[in-house]
């Protein structure tokens, strides 16, 4: 895999995840206290010890911040799909992996386009990321912003009403709305290079591990997750401190932004250090136990059985398996956590491929277990 490691941040990502904690505070405070009790960590411990400059940012980035909480909410409230998150959000629709230079080229774009264009970009854009949740079939009728409209009241069962008001509030003055977006980012990002500077010992040290890792290691991303692109692609990894605990790899295509398409991928600089936490304190015997408590859901061993016909992506297991796109997700990531599944990115689309070498390794070793 060719790729780039980033000698500092990407600040519009930072700042895009620094609006979505705000606008999920308490959902994303929940949820990341369940990931430490699930692993009997101390939680307030953890936290005090190694997030203690994270807390701090968010606590002066809040006192300085002078968007209106429900503007921040309107573009970063997590789309939830059914009753899960997503991790997605409206301004992610539209401006994805993009640097302040393009972001200014995208607005003078957005004030120049007709107003035709522009609504027939965003629709597409819109349809991009509906097909990570529908039918693709069922999309095809989508041809305007009334055609649109009348497919976001009929079809309740994936979005939350929240976001079809949003989606719904956005087409009907699409360039008032792309144009508030960037302002908020433009107008936060002096106030957010001021209280990141909090982080800057911080990552200096993260950039070096980084560097350490992937010399280590350059097919890392591989061994962990099965990730792999081809070979003409090149993946940009920046290091991550607002997404700390998670790996996020991005790919923009779309029609408001016209920025030519790349991979990047962000890497939390508390990522590493969890899943030392989680699998260092696991012998064999215990990740044996952690696949069959995988294989020991119905639906996961359905996922399993369906890939040792062939590579499938997100939403065709979910239509076969009757589930929405967020259940899915949850499953594969289990899945690829403990090995069983590999994913390749091909084309926008995540391909999820059974992993075949640890399906065997794994029954070897189950059957030295039990014999």
């Amino acid at each position: 895999m060719n790729y780039i490691i980033k000698k500092d941040i990407n600040p519009i990502y930072e700042l895009f995840k620094t609006f979505y904690y705000l606008a999920n505070e308490d959902e994303e405070i929940e949820s990341f206290n369940k990931t430490l009790d699930k692993e009997s960590l101390d939680k307030d411990k953890y936290k005090k010890n190694n997030l203690k400059n994270f807390h701090k940012f968010i606590v002066k980035f809040k006192k300085q911040n002078k968007i209106p909480i429900d503007r921040i909410q309107f573009y970063f409230k997590d789309i939830k799909d059914g009753d899960s998150k997503t991790n997605n959000f409206l301004a992610n629709i539209f401006l994805v992996n993009l640097d302040l230079e393009e972001l200014q080229s995208v607005k003078k774009r957005i004030l120049s386009l007709p107003t035709s264009e522009l609504e027939s970009n965003l629709i597409r854009d819109i349809i991009s990321f509906l097909e990570d949740i529908f039918d693709s079939n069922s999309l095809k009728s989508i041809n305007s912003k009334e055609s649109l409209l009348k497919f976001l009241i009929s079809n309740s069962k994936n979005l939350s009403p929240e976001i079809k008001w949003n989606l719904t509030v956005l087409l009907e003055d699409s360039r008032k709305h792309l144009l508030e977006l960037i302002s908020i980012i433009t107008d936060s990002l002096e106030i957010f290079k001021n209280t990141f500077s909090i982080f800057d010992k911080d990552k200096e040290i993260f950039i070096k591990e980084l560097n350490t890792t992937f010399k280590e290691n350059p097919d890392y991303l591989t061994s962990l997750f099965g990730f792999k692109l081809d070979n003409d692609s090149i993946l940009n990894i920046y290091p991550s401190m607002i997404n700390f605990k998670s790996i996020d790899i991005t790919y923009n295509e779309g029609k408001i932004s016209a920025i030519p398409g790349r991979y990047n991928c962000y890497f939390g600089y508390k990522f590493k250090e969890l899943i030392a936490l989680t699998n260092g304190k696991k012998n064999e015997s215990e990740l044996l136990q952690d696949k069959l408590k995988a294989l020991g859901d119905k639906s996961k061993y359905e996922i399993l059985k369906m890939l040792n016909n062939g590579p499938m992506y997100g939403q065709q297991i979910a239509e076969k398996l009757s589930l929405t796109t967020a259940t899915i997700s949850y499953h594969m990531n289990s899945l690829v956590l403990c090995g069983l599944v590999k994913l390749n990115k091909v084309d926008n689309k995540i391909y999820y491929n059974s992993n075949k070498d640890e399906i065997n390794y794994f029954l070897k070793k189950l059957g030295e277990e039990l014999t």
